[in-house]
């Protein structure tokens, strides 16, 4: 599997894969989106997978540190 990381601001990251659009790429990127789906990992508040890549939007950790103290 070939990906790499790319920054989106302060908040998000992209892993791309492939700069193609196919069925074995959009495998990787729906079979990654299912396995942080399934951590349930706290901070991360939004997926957004496309044909060949996938976004991650995350809470600031001060962010993150407020929702628990609400909890």
């Amino acid at each position: 599997m070939i990906y790499s990381f790319l920054q989106n601001g302060d908040s998000a990251v992209t892993v791309q894969f492939k700069n193609e659009i196919s069925e074995e790429v959009n495998r990787q990127v729906t079979g990654l989106c299912n396995r942080i789906e399934a951590k349930h990992i706290d901070g991360i508040v939004e997926l957004v997978p496309t044909f060949a890549s996938l976004t991650v939007l995350r809470l600031h950790n001060h962010q993150l540190k407020e929702t628990k103290k609400e909890s």
